[in-house]
Parts: structure tokens; C-alpha cells; sequence
């Protein structure tokens, strides 16, 4: 995310996890100027990801409904 954000390879990053430990790789690719999405699992998010990132997408049954065959 840091690397390619450095390279500006994108305008938006998608983060995939609940994981509190990618805060400070987050607070530097907005510090950067770029824009961070947050699709997490309801159990085990982190209350730090809430606080950081610019949008949030709750993956739960009804969002993850059309991925299922």
C-alpha cells in the first residue's frame, strides 16, 4: 500500500481487515493525499480502522449475497 501509494499508482486504497496493526500504513499513504476504504467483518474490526480511514463497507451476508452460488 505504502510502495505503490509512493509510486502513485492509485488515488484509493481498498483495505481488506479489521487489523488495528495497519494504522500507521494508512495514516501514511493519506498523508500522502490518498483516499482509504476499510471493507471489514463485523467481528474482530478495530476501533483505531473507524477512527483512520475515509469509508467503510461491512462485509456481512447481505452485501456478500450475489458472490455465493
Amino acid at each position: 500500500m505504502l510502495i505503490m501509494g509512493f509510486k502513485n499508482l492509485y488515488d484509493t486504497a481498498i483495505l481488506i481487515s479489521g487489523d488495528g496493526d495497519f494504522d500507521k500504513a494508512i495514516k501514511g499513504v493519506k498523508d500522502m493525499g490518498k483516499h482509504v476504504e476499510n471493507a471489514y467483518f463485523k467481528l474482530g474490526h478495530s476501533r483505531q480502522l473507524m477512527k483512520i480511514c475515509d469509508k467503510f463497507i461491512e462485509l456481512d451476508a447481505d452485501y456478500l449475497k450475489g458472490c455465493w452460488q
